[in-house]
């Protein structure tokens, strides 16, 4: 789960006319430089960039071909050290180049942020509220979980039980429990299927 920029970026949004599903208008709209991760991600959420393009619209090298099915764009690049897979806010997955292509690695990667990506979709309903929020979401600095806004900072996040900072994908957080679970049963998926 991360979106993470060393620079300010300067390169082109979209706005995208579509009907029916298809794109019938594309209009330029370029932007200039942003402060943070969360006000780039929002101005492209109303303004997509070209699709498998990275933050600097340069073109990704898409060759993915994984035992595992996934329902987002996969995409392999260079990851920061001990980092694997990222699942993005703009519906993509980064997986490390360094990963074994058709492995049963990559097929557990991909299902491990496949699950981070679907559960940023689902919606979920508060007790005692009536409003549905997000099941998870993050920014620059928090993470959100069913609608409890966690600190984030330094590779840390604030535990929603004892309020203490944990590392970034720590197995005792609910949200990373679940993509284990979803990452072990695609790899196991894998080598079944080459057994």
């Amino acid at each position: 789960m991360a979106f993470k920029i060393s620079n300010p970026l300067k390169h082109m949004g979209y706005k995208v006319n579509r009907q029916k599903g298809k794109v019938v208008s594309e209009v330029e709209k370029p932007h200039g430089d942003f402060k943070t991760d969360t006000e780039h991600e929002e101005y492209h959420n109303t303004y997509p960039s070209k699709p498998f393009t990275d933050a600097e619209g340069k073109p990704f090298k898409q060759t993915f071909n994984s035992a595992f099915k996934s329902k987002s764009p996969v995409l392999r690049k260079d990851l920061e050290n001990g980092i694997l897979g990222e699942a993005n806010n703009d519906g993509t997955i980064f997986i490390s180049k360094n990963i074994k292509e058709g492995s049963p690695l990559e097929a557990e990667v991909v299902g491990h942020e496949q699950k981070h990506l679907d559960d940023m979709k689902v919606m979920v309903k508060q007790p005692g509220k009536k409003r549905k929020v997000k099941k998870l979401a993050y920014g620059d600095d928090f993470v959100m979980w069913k609608g409890k806004k966690l600190k984030r900072e330094d590779g840390m996040i604030e535990d929603p039980k004892s309020g203490e900072m944990k590392p970034e994908g720590d197995k005792s957080f609910q949200w990373e429990k679940d993509a284990y679970r979803a990452g072990e049963k695609a790899r196991n998926k894998t080598k079944n299927k080459k057994s």
